[in-house]
């Protein structure tokens, strides 16, 4: 399956002087939401479906990439009418985690049994947005603070927050050989942190990026490549993490949100709702 997605990508990307992993093709339009999708925050993919988080109507919408066909909506009444702007998506043990920005929880949803499974509440969060599962733990940002939040799963009970001096609106989140990235979208800066001795162990700056960080919104890694959202400048940033170099940009306009999937880059766009694919190097 995984090669029938890579020769559907290959059949449809259209480069002209670039090598073709670094063509960029428009993969899933609002049409193919069936009129759906209104305002995409963020998706996420499992077993070959993109769930993707419909912000204004509190929907999260199923994609099939293989079938290339919109399966359907998990609704706010699935949700118990608990999903109040959804944001974040994390996938754990075949539990969606919805961070549910308006109401300041985390919902949780069995994919297999198509059950509500309740919240995940911590009474100091206000506004989360993107989550990450590592070692059991998941991880939730928020726009307002300087603060990750950390709860153990399954249990979901709130073991402890991560505070990060300079940290201005904590947005997207990722694990590196035990060293936790999380970027700073107000201020435009990448922390790195040391999950063993709990301090910061540096920052990826602006001047890092060729001066092309703007209001990082989302970030991933892959291959020792970290890829990084820049909302303000149109692009997405590649950065490698063992050379600490710059590697250049995707121009994307107003990327919110990044997934890996089979060696493919999706990146979403907040401008018209679409999501966009770059075949990665191997």
């Amino acid at each position: 399956q995984k090669k029938e997605l890579i020769e559907k990508i290959l059949s449809e990307v259209r480069s002209t002087s670039s090598p073709i992993i670094e063509a960029v093709t428009k993969t899933i339009t609002r049409k193919d939401w069936n009129g759906n999708l209104e305002r995409l925050t963020h998706f996420n993919i499992h077993n070959h479906i993109l769930y993707a988080s419909s912000g204004q109507n509190n929907l999260i919408l199923m994609y099939h990439l293989l079938d290339q066909k919109y399966l359907g909506a998990i609704t706010n009444e699935d949700l118990d009418n608990n999903l109040k702007h959804p944001r974040g998506l994390e996938i754990h043990n075949d539990i969606l985690y919805i961070s549910s920005e308006s109401n300041s929880t985390i919902l949780k949803y069995h994919l297999k049994t198509k059950r509500y499974m309740g919240n995940v509440t911590i009474d100091s969060l206000r506004r989360p947005a993107n989550l990450r599962v590592h070692n059991n733990i998941l991880y939730t940002s928020t726009w307002d603070t300087n603060s990750i939040f950390m709860c153990r799963l399954p249990d979901g009970k709130h073991i402890g927050t991560l505070t990060i001096e300079g940290l201005k609106g904590s947005a997207g989140l990722d694990i590196y050989d035990n060293t936790f990235l999380v970027s700073s979208r107000w201020n435009h800066l990448i922390f790195k942190y040391d999950l063993k001795t709990r301090k910061c162990a540096g920052i990826i700056t602006k001047k890092d990026l060729s001066n092309k960080l703007g209001e990082p919104t989302h970030i991933v890694v892959h291959n020792d490549i970290l890829y990084i959202c820049s909302f303000l400048r149109d692009s997405v940033l590649m950065y490698n993490l063992v050379t600490n170099k710059y590697l250049g940009t995707i121009n994307i306009p107003w990327p919110i949100c990044l997934a890996v999937y089979n060696n493919i880059l999706y990146i979403g766009s907040e401008e018209d709702d679409a999501i966009f694919r770059r075949l990665l190097p191997i």
